[in-house]
């Protein structure tokens, strides 16, 4: 079983949220930078508020390397 699947993370509203639409998803398949808030329902049943950012990493001559991305609990 995947992470993704385990913890199905969602919208704000509590929509189920597509792999696709993934902020890391969307920095390596689109190349361009992507900010998300997304809610996590943990192994201890806490429902938690995740905020994230990704972004494509690029090398010489814009040859698409990779992504990175923050993710941090947002405690509101």
């Amino acid at each position: 079983m995947e992470w993704y699947d385990l913890f199905q993370p969602s919208t704000e509203d509590g929509s189920a949220l597509k792999r696709e639409d993934h902020p890391i998803q969307v920095a390596l398949r689109r190349q361009e930078p992507s900010y998300r808030s997304l809610v996590f329902q943990g192994l201890d049943g806490v429902r938690r508020r995740i905020r994230g950012t990704a972004f494509p990493i690029l090398g010489q001559c814009r040859r698409h390397l990779g992504a990175a991305g923050f993710f941090w609990e947002d405690p509101e």
